[in-house]
């Protein structure tokens, strides 16, 4: 849990029960496609060594469709523990401050966290952009583009429920979302050169950091603040985390935390 989870006061339970009812179908659909892509995940494999092993067919391109779900499911996963207020954070310190105090160091986290989320998205967009123009084909006729859209999508839905999370009235999530949106501008419009900046921002994270800002905004923060400062396209933070989440190697750690939810309850239910 982060600081931007904790220590604010809480909307009505009217207001709260209508809300989720509104975004009841929503919540459904998204947890249904992260459950589709964890099964996938298991599926396409098994199908593809039966299907060579009894029908001497396979299924085209099984690595890679195998690869691009880890994106899906990483992507959703984010979205679904931002909605959960679930995002894992480094210090728990914000969850001790209360009153009017507490509540503007946890609106200020949730700017910081916002701004850094939505230069994600943006970085993504810039990606996908320019990966679209390759016209790369995943299997069956699916453009890669259309899997990738899913880092800015992701990050963008992260972005709203941050601001939705930030304060607990419409008031405080309307500045949240004004003042990072503001750091973002300076950030594509800077005043002076971006180098100058730089010490200020990483001591700003370090501060949101302390009072417990989620950890992506934390580790990602500094190589966005590093790209920025020394004049890198921040569009290669997608082409890295993209090179990384769709390695070969990587779809084993879903399935091993798929396992050992199973083996867990299993062993609960033998107790």
């Amino acid at each position: 849990m982060n600081a931007i989870a904790t220590g604010l006061p809480h909307e009505s339970a009217a207001l709260r029960a209508l809300a989720h009812r509104c975004l009841e179908p929503f919540r459904y659909a998204e947890d249904l496609a992260l459950s589709l892509a964890l099964g996938g995940l298991v599926v396409i494999p098994l199908a593809e060594i039966a299907g060579r092993r009894f029908f001497h067919l396979g299924i085209s391109g099984a690595p890679y469709l195998v690869q691009h779900l880890t994106l899906v499911i990483a992507m959703l996963g984010g979205a679904v523990a931002a909605r959960e207020n679930r995002l894992l954070a480094l210090s728990n310190l914000g969850a001790a401050l209360k009153g009017k105090l507490g509540s503007v160091l946890h609106i200020s986290c949730g700017v910081v966290a916002t701004a850094i989320s939505a230069s994600f998205s943006i970085a993504g967009i810039q990606f996908v952009a320019a990966e679209k123009g390759a016209a790369k084909i995943l299997a069956y006729g699916i453009p890669v583009w259309v899997v990738q859209a899913l880092l800015p999508a992701g990050f963008a839905l992260v972005t709203w429920r941050l601001v939705r999370h930030s304060a607990s009235d419409f008031l405080g999530r309307t500045v949240a979302a004004l003042l990072a949106g503001a750091i973002v501008l300076i950030a594509a419009f800077p005043p002076a050169a971006p180098a100058h900046f730089v010490v200020p921002a990483l001591a700003t994270l370090a501060i949101a950091t302390m009072i417990g800002v989620p950890i992506f905004v934390t580790l990602g923060g500094v190589a966005l603040i590093l790209f920025w400062g020394h004049g890198v396209p921040i569009a290669s933070l997608p082409i890295d985390q993209y090179s990384l989440v769709t390695n070969p190697s990587i779809p084993a750690i879903p399935l091993f935390t798929v396992a050992g939810y199973f083996l867990a309850k299993a062993a609960r239910r033998n107790d």
